[in-house]
């Protein structure tokens, strides 16, 4: 049966490359395969007007394995009819902040493994995006990428963001993040040239190297 509303944006989380890796996460049993189920029904039965979008949230129980979570979702899915496949780091608040020591990873870890997998997979989705990224945690490279995706009064910018002649086009930083990681990784770039957009949610178009 098709979803009868229109202009209708559709938001899935998909936390695993198979059913042992999603359900450790969800603490669910049977949650992978009723998450696949599911966005291969809106994707057979969705109306031209209506998108869905790829969740992947990042923490310390998923950043080692993005690539092989967007290489199951391009295997397993059309993505021609996925609107967006969107890497976003965690917000360590709730239950992320009540069990940091297993939810818990800094944008420096991330690092290691973000900016090889964005290269290797963006051309297979119609559209790859990185939400709660600061600009300054990010190499230039995938500032491109970057969207603007939090409230005011969920970010901060410390001292040295004065600095930034970027900040204007940044996200900010999660007020959660300092107290439990400390600010040693948040520095202001260097100059360069950069190509800008309209948009506020995604300010950053290209970067010149």
């Amino acid at each position: 049966m098709a979803i009868s509303i229109n202009n209708l944006l559709v938001e899935i989380a998909i936390h695993g490359n198979d059913d042992k890796t999603h359900d450790f996460v969800t603490r669910t049993k049977g949650s992978f395969k009723q998450t696949i189920e599911g966005i291969h029904n809106i994707l057979r039965n969705k109306k031209e007007s209506q998108s869905l979008e790829i969740r992947i949230i990042i923490s310390k129980l998923t950043y080692k394995n993005l690539d092989k979570i967007l290489d199951f979702i391009n295997r397993e899915f059309d993505v021609k009819k996925i609107r967006d496949v969107v890497l976003i780091f965690i917000e360590m608040e709730g239950q992320a902040e009540d069990n940091k020591n297993i939810t818990g990873v800094t944008y420096k870890e991330v690092m290691k493994f973000l900016p090889q997998t964005v290269e290797k997979w963006v051309s297979h989705f119609n559209d790859l995006r990185l939400y709660h990224f600061p600009l300054c945690v990010l190499p230039p490279k995938l500032w491109k990428y970057a969207h603007r995706t939090l409230r005011g009064e969920e970010i901060v910018f410390i001292p040295r963001c004065k600095k930034c002649l970027y900040k204007k086009y940044c996200l900010g930083i999660h007020y959660d993040y300092i107290p439990l990681f400390g600010d040693k990784e948040f520095t202001p770039p260097p100059k360069m040239k950069i190509e800008t957009s309209e948009i506020y949610q995604h300010p950053i178009s290209k970067v010149i190297e």
